[in-house]
């Protein structure tokens, strides 16, 4: 990074996800995916949540999220699927 190099504005900020109540309001992606690791931080280890589930549970209540939108943001956290992590919680004694 060289002192007056050029940068999209883009790259300084988050990107915004759609509400489900239409109200005009905007999550950051970043806000989602803090509510994806706290929700995978509280799973059952017997019963992790899948992409899909968690993308109903946000969705009821905040922005409209595909499951593989939810998979993306899983994948970027570092955080393994459900089966791999059901199968990692087995392997622990859950």
């Amino acid at each position: 990074n060289s002192v007056g190099a050029l940068h999209s504005l883009k790259r300084f900020f988050s990107t915004a996800l759609n509400q489900a109540d239409g109200d005009g309001d905007a999550a950051s992606a970043a806000a989602v995916r803090y509510r994806i690791q706290k929700l995978v931080d509280g799973e059952s280890p017997s019963a992790p949540l899948s992409d899909d589930a968690i993308a109903k549970i946000i969705s009821a209540g905040g922005p409209v999220l595909a499951r593989r939108t939810v998979a993306k943001y899983r994948d970027m956290l570092n955080i393994p699927s459900s089966f791999q992590r059901k199968r990692s919680g087995k392997l622990n004694g859950f």
